[in-house]
């Protein structure tokens, strides 16, 4: 099962991870993302390229 870790100090609650993930994987709670339905990555890491700050790392 994919892995994806959000770094917290990066993150600026932009969406933006959240808006190009075609699975609906991440959200935005707290002010950062995290994963919701990790279950559902195709670790595609569209999250992790469109990321402004690079928040976020997918690993297989």
């Amino acid at each position: 099962m994919p892995r994806i870790e959000v770094n917290a100090e990066l993150c600026d609650e932009c969406a933006t991870c959240v808006e190009a993930c075609p699975m609906d994987v991440l959200m935005v709670e707290e002010n950062k993302a995290k994963p919701n339905h990790i279950d559902l990555c195709m670790t595609c890491r569209l999250c992790e390229v469109d990321c402004p700050n690079e928040a976020i790392k997918v690993y297989d």
